[in-house]
């Protein structure tokens, strides 16, 4: 699945509470190469804790800083 259709599908799962379906888009958004900052963004719409951690890591840990975009 693309990252578009996975968040798609967390955005209808989420909605209609499927958490079978929201826990198994989130299990392939973890494995997926997203920038962090737009991890950190899908972490705080759809209330994903597993992510900002991870995200929080990538974005300290970097020798680049932020964007202007990322900001």
């Amino acid at each position: 699945m693309e990252k578009k259709e996975v968040i798609l599908a967390l955005d209808l799962a989420s909605h209609w509470d499927f958490s079978s379906v929201r826990n198994q888009c989130i299990a392939l958004l973890e494995r997926k190469n997203i920038a962090p900052a737009e991890k950190l963004a899908i972490a705080q719409r759809f209330d994903i804790v597993a992510l900002l951690e991870p995200a929080f890591r990538q974005l300290v840990l970097r020798d680049e800083p932020l964007s202007v975009d990322e900001a």
